[in-house]
Order: structure tokens, then sequence, then C-alpha cells
């Protein structure tokens, strides 16, 4: 069957454009299919703010009231306070407080009396090896328990899963949805290399407050 001039051309163009597209995925300057798939899953069924849950930004305005960061850690110790005595059920920490400190003991004692302090473990790669940052001595035996906040990024740079687990540690967020209720591991959507996929909820769905 003879091709004609215009079909040629709309064959070289879709070859053209397939190879372009391939190539963009290899380099990783677009989204890879699985991932478009899985933003599409969660723009179409976004999940809803329980409003159980705030955050507390270390913020501009912050910064301008309590100076340079890091900040003292009886600085944080009030804010544990405060947080006790507003109710917070459970009070996470995503911080790196592995370096001792003077104020360690104010700090421990603020989270002792909370008795809901979770705290966050960094890790980190030196050559070869993998070190685990837990936080200073006072602070880990005051927690109520210790989490990594390793994040995996895919190729785009999207965050959209956490390791179920990084050395010994548990994910912090994991932690503290079973410091809440009961968690059935079968419950948790894994991807490969045990990642614990991320049920993104809409942008500002999670009230922000400034930590002044």
């Amino acid at each position: 069957m003879k091709v004609s001039p215009a079909t040629r051309r709309h064959i070289l163009v879709g070859l053209v454009s397939g190879l372009l597209v391939a190539l963009l995925l290899w380099l990783g300057v677009l989204q890879r299919p699985e991932d478009f798939l899985y933003d599409l899953l969660l723009l179409a069924r976004p999940a809803p703010s329980s409003g159980d849950v705030v955050i507390v930004g270390i913020d501009q305005k912050s910064l301008d009231a309590l100076g340079r960061f890091p900040w003292p850690r009886n600085t944080h110790a009030r804010l544990v306070e405060q947080l006790h005595r507003m109710g917070a059920q459970i009070i996470a920490l995503d911080l790196i407080l592995s370096e001792p400190s003077p104020e360690d003991e104010e700090l421990a004692r603020a989270m002792e009396a909370a008795g809901n302090v979770y705290l966050a473990v960094v890790r980190e790669r030196r050559g070869e090896e993998t070190a685990y940052l837990e936080p200073a001595v006072p602070l880990a035996g005051a927690a109520a328990g210790l989490g990594h906040t390793h994040l995996a990024l895919s190729s785009d740079g999207v965050v959209r899963s956490v390791p179920v687990t990084v050395g010994p540690y548990p994910s912090l967020s994991l932690l503290l949805a079973r410091a809440v209720r009961p968690v059935d591991p079968t419950d948790i959507p894994v991807g490969p290399g045990q990642q614990m996929l991320i049920n993104f909820a809409p942008p500002d769905s999670i009230p922000l407050y400034s930590y002044v």
C-alpha cells in the first residue's frame, strides 16, 4: 500500500514525539506515568483534613520575634508547656536536637510533664556509613517515642511517599498515628521498597499557627 507524504509526516511526528517524551521521562523532566496517575487520583478525590492536626510553623514572624534559628531549647520547653496546657493530645517536635545543650534538662522536664512528646531522628550519610542522629540523651529519655523524618523524593522533586522504617526507626508520622489508635499494617498503602504512599490533602487544608 502506498503511503502518502502527509501520512509519512504524521508517522514521523508521532515517532519523534514519542522519543522526546521517553527521553524527558528518562531524564526526570516529566512525571513518571504512575506518578501522574496518582496525582490525578488524589486531585479527583482529595483527602479532607480532620481538623485534629495543626502545624506550628517556624515562620518569618517568629524569626523576627525570637531571633535567628536555632533557638535555645528552653524556648521549645515553653512551647511544649503551652501546648500541653491547651490540651494537645500528641506533640511532635520535627527538629534536629542531636547536639547537647545547656537547656536540655529544662526541655526534658517539660516533655516528661506533658508525657506525649515525640521526637525526630535524622538519617545522615557519612561516606559508606549511615548514622542516625538521635536527640540528645536527656531528650531521648523523656520522649514518648522516636521516629524518622526521612522523605522519598520522586524524580520530579515531589514527595509522594515516606519509608515505613529507616533503620530501626518507624516513620514519625506512622508513630503518631499509632499513638492515637491501633493501625493495622495491612491498611498501610505501601509501594515498592516499603514506601508508604502519602494521601495528599489540599493545599492549606491543615491549620498553620505561627510558633511565636
